[in-house]
This record gives C-alpha cells, structure tokens and sequence, in this order.
C-alpha cells in the first residue's frame, strides 16, 4: 500500500510547522520579558515605567512576527490550521522548554 501525500497535506503541515515557530518565539519572548523585569526589579525600586516599556517592546515584537509567519505560510490569511500550528507552539514551549 503506497500512501502519498497531497499538495494540501503538504501545505497544511508547513502551515503547522512555522506556525509552531511562531507560537515558540512569542512565548520566549513573554519569558524574557517576564525575567528582564524581574531583574530589573531587584535593582531599581521605581521601575514601572521599564515594565511599562518591556510591556509595549513585546507586543510591538508579537505584532510585527506573527503576521510576518503568516504571510510567509498563508499570505497573510488566518487559518485553522495556522491557529492550530500557533497554540502548538505555545504549548510545547510551556510544557518542553519552558520548564518552570
């Protein structure tokens, strides 16, 4: 029995994949900023104006990488397969890198 993949198949699973890059990357990001503001903490006693700034730098970074994933998986479109691909990313990030 020869099982060949489709174009589709193909596609949907590059859709997954880069999409699970997106999901890694944003989550990293989220942790970087959680300990750059932890660390900062320590040393500054007023530092809400630079959780303020780590805040803003993170979505700023999330909004211009997500939709840069996209485009390069699906022009730009929002999929369910690109979903699928972004919280499997998010997901392996909590569960295999991120061990907290």
């Amino acid at each position: 029995m020869n099982i060949e993949l489709t174009d589709l198949i193909i596609s949907q699973a590059k859709t997954i994949a880069v999409m699970a890059a997106a999901g890694i990357l944003v989550s990293a990001a989220w942790r970087v900023k959680k300990l750059l503001i932890k660390r900062i903490s320590k040393h500054i006693k007023r530092n809400k104006p630079i959780e303020y700034l780590a805040e803003i730098a993170f979505w700023i970074m999330s909004a211009v990488a997500i939709p840069a994933f996209l485009y390069y998986c699906t022009y730009g479109k929002v999929t369910f397969c690109a979903i699928l691909g972004m919280a499997i990313g998010v997901f392996v990030w909590k569960k295999l890198i991120a061990v907290i």
